[in-house]
């Protein structure tokens, strides 16, 4: 890498030219990457469960369904139930997205002509009142196109995968103008999967804007640092091109833009400008004193090119463990960065040497009056002072917070509620706790029920029925389970309306024959809906759609195991399953803490291996991992007295922290070893260090912090807390590198042998050579 530096800094304006095209391509492929939060991505793709759910879908149809629910004090008015139902036809006329749509104006249609028929001449007002109250009296339409309590109707819509897919965004701008057209003064939300999906999609496009808001930030850093606006710009550039190049790379291997991901640009500016803020100080720093522009490049490049590269192995190696996840977008980001980091690596320096090659003049101008040696700074000197006289006091403390870091972490939940990812006073939040409170639950999952009989049968019928009563009004479920829908219901509901309505009338009849004209009788929208996504043709298989409502995952833990339980104890029977999303993210969250202790063990001996590689010595290789852990102990524990779960996005925290903080320690360690030589003593190393590496450590740790806090503006809690959590890491790591590491050097004795050999070998030195001289130190 250094050849290729100097061939830079002797070429520029050739890099300069290969740079143009590289920026025009790299921008266009980014501009073609998707941002796709389908609820797909976020399930784990080897639990088996996964394939039952698949085999659900195949059976009964695709699940993916948008409630429209309208609010007001008008809405069973002929004129509303009729726009409402045309509604319906509009989306229906549009199969490449909708599977179909189902609302109180399509029942509202096959009441009208039998209620006519019956009596010819109720009024208008007359139609609405009884419409109302046959709808809340019915057991299949309350809770699936209106509320038990009339305050609120519904059109229902499933997409296909096409349509929730690739035309999401597309569909929920179709049906909110639509419905928007219909409402008047009416107040209407709009849920289900799909539209959580979409919103995720807009707050990961939000996202992307605060990158703007770090890139400016990073400037302001540069123009600080380099003194020169156009070196400035260099060093941007550099850090912009990295983006356009991994967003490329997204392009072309697949990937898309999600909540997870979506914090990928921000890690890499971070990342990035580290790379050029070490450069450019180690520069500016050697620049002092002879003003030679093109030999204090040389010897940056000499100092900064190696720790940059072990930077860039570790930060990699500590995103790369990610891929252990069985989570796609966790994944993603793993690969994304790791790739990131290496081209971060390559194009950052090569750009800070452009820019120093091309503006060397003016540079020369710039140069510091004080040579490296004369240029001490004395806060880090100050730093270096306290952790050696300190030097158990910080350790102690260190190991205080360590055990209570431990205690804690003892303690931290893996949960996730999927509303909880949102502010609590965001519309969207709000608008799915409001029809949760008045309509249904938003968390569907199905219980599938196989039977060597036919579940037509009167007993299995009166055996499903009772399962619906269980959901309802067992205890244990209370606040848990909203409704549910199966094939009783439609038959029920038949039976009551051939019966002239009324709660009294909605039951399964004992005889066969009866059982069989009400099927035979049944309206035909609804036997296709009933045989189409509740009964499977050889009538073995059956669906029971149940709406809970969005809790957290042990809370659906709970759920799920008493179903399961109760069915295993009332139907042995029959062979039932709890099926659906609802499962499947519950499943997910088993494997999110499995695979992060994979993914942390896997990051953290690799790195150990590097320190290893470069200290030669076991034990110093265990002081320098515990100075790099210590900060991911505090934010963990961070997490568990703010009350932050372990989740989809969040569990990455240690992986990614690892990864990061070693960064410092390495810078650390290569002026540590400098001053060893130069002093032949470990305190004046460790002032040395300090006083030469502490200001880029610091700047560089600053901009992580910064870059890191924009995330609180993102809007989604999860990317909130991953930012907010990285900033407290990067916060603790600098306090780490700068008193916690030289104290423990100290304590536990770490390079006394090799400052003894040191002196040895500087001793017989001077006695061959009797002009040399030995450091005051030996």
């Amino acid at each position: 890498m250094i050849r290729i530096l100097r061939f830079v800094s002797r070429h520029p304006w050739l890099f300069v030219a290969l740079h143009l095209p590289l920026l025009a391509v790299a921008g266009y492929f980014m501009l073609q990457v998707k941002v796709d939060n389908n609820i797909r991505i976020w399930l784990d793709s080897s639990d088996p469960a996964l394939r039952d759910y698949d085999a659900l879908l195949d059976r009964f149809g695709h699940d993916v369904l948008v409630s429209v629910v309208f609010f007001g004090d008008d809405l069973f008015t002929q004129d509303f139930l009729q726009s409402l139902k045309q509604l319906g036809q509009d989306l229906k006329d549009k199969p490449e997205w909708f599977e179909g749509a189902f609302s109180a104006g399509d029942v509202y249609s096959a009441w009208e002509k039998i209620h006519k028929e019956r009596n010819p001449d109720d009024t208008e007002q007359e139609y609405s009142r009884k419409f109302k109250k046959y709808l809340t009296d019915s057991e299949l339409y309350t809770g699936l196109v209106t509320s038990a309590s009339g305050n609120c109707v519904a059109l229902n819509f499933t997409l296909t995968p096409e349509g929730n897919r690739e035309y999401r965004h597309d569909v929920m701008d179709l049906v909110r103008e639509k419905a928007s057209l219909i409402a008047g003064d009416r107040t209407f939300y709009m849920v289900g999967q799909p539209v959580h999906g979409s919103e995720l999609d807009r707050l990961s496009e939000h996202v992307k804007k605060l990158y703007s808001v770090v890139m400016f930030i990073a400037f302001l850093l540069l123009l600080y640092l380099c003194r020169s606006v156009f070196l400035a710009l260099f060093g941007t550039v550099s850090v912009a091109l990295t983006l356009l190049l991994v967003q490329t790379y997204a392009f072309h291997r697949g990937f898309t833009i999600n909540a997870v991901t979506a914090a990928m640009p921000a890690l890499l500016i971070v990342i990035s400008l580290s790379n050029v803020i070490h450069l450019v100080i180690a520069f500016r720093q050697r620049l002092g004193g002879h003003g030679d522009v093109m030999k204090a490049l040389e010897e940056a490049n000499d100092h900064v090119a190696w720790p940059c590269f072990f930077n860039a192995f570790t930060t990699g190696v500590g995103f790369l463990s990610l891929i252990v996840s069985s989570l796609d977008p966790i994944r993603q980001l793993g690969e994304l960065v790791c790739v990131g980091v290496f081209i971060a690596y390559f194009f950052c320096l090569v750009g800070v040497n452009m820019g120093i090659s091309i503006l060397r003049k003016g540079l020369a101008k710039t140069a510091p009056e004080k040579t490296e040696e004369e240029d001490s700074n004395p806060v880090f000197r100050g730093l270096a002072n306290f952790a050696i006289s300190a030097r158990y006091l910080v350790v102690l403390a260190a190991i205080g917070v360590t055990w209570w870091g431990v205690w804690s972490i003892k303690q931290l939940n893996v949960d996730s509620n999927p509303m909880e990812f949102f502010p609590k006073g965001s519309p969207f939040r709000q608008s799915y706790g409001k029809v949760e409170k008045d309509f249904t639950g938003l968390s569907p999952f199905s219980l599938q029920i196989h039977s060597e009989t036919s579940l037509r049968d009167p007993e299995n019928l009166r055996k499903i029925e009772w399962i619906q009563n269980f959901l309802r009004s067992d205890p244990q479920l209370k606040g848990r389970v909203a409704d549910s829908v199966s094939a009783v219901d439609f038959i029920k509901e038949t039976n009551r309306t051939a019966r002239g309505g009324g709660p009294f009338n909605s039951f399964i009849p004992n005889n066969p024959e009866v059982l069989n004209q009400i099927f035979e009788e049944m309206p035909t929208a609804l036997k296709n809906q009933m045989e189409k996504s509740f009964l499977s043709a050889d009538e073995h298989w059956g669906r029971i759609a149940v709406q809970s409502y969005t809790l957290s995952s042990s809370e659906y833990d709970i759920l799920l195991s008493r179903v399961d339980e109760w069915m295993t104890e009332n139907f042995p029977e029959f062979e039932a399953k709890s099926i659906g999303i609802v499962p499947l993210i519950n499943n997910t969250q088993e494997t999110i803490l499995r695979g992060q202790i994979e993914s942390f063990s896997l990051a953290g001996g690799i790195i150990a291996i590097v320190f290893l590689f470069l200290l030669r010595n076991p034990f110093a290789m265990v002081v320098y991992m515990l100075s790099c852990i210590f900060p991911i102990m505090v934010t963990l524990a961070t997490m568990f007295w703010l009350k932050i779960s372990l989740n989809a996005s969040t569990s990455t925290i240690a992986c990614v922290a690892i990864g990061i903080a070693v960064d410092d320690c390495i810078h650390f360690y290569y002026r540590y070893k400098t001053g060893l030589r130069k002093f032949l003593d470990r305190r004046e190393a460790i002032r040395y260090s300090l006083d030469h590496a502490g200001r880029a450590i610091y700047f560089s740790s600053v901009i992580n912090i910064i870059g890191f806090s924009t995330l609180f503006f993102s809007g989604f809690m999860p990317t909130i807390y991953f930012g907010g959590l990285l900033a407290v890491t990067m916060t603790v790591a600098l306090i780490s590198v700068l008193i916690l590491l030289p104290a423990a050097i100290l304590v536990f004795g770490i390079d006394r042998i090799n400052v003894k050999r040191l002196k040895a070998k500087a001793e017989k030195e001077s006695a061959e050579l009797p002009g040399k001289e030995v450091p005051e130190n030996a």
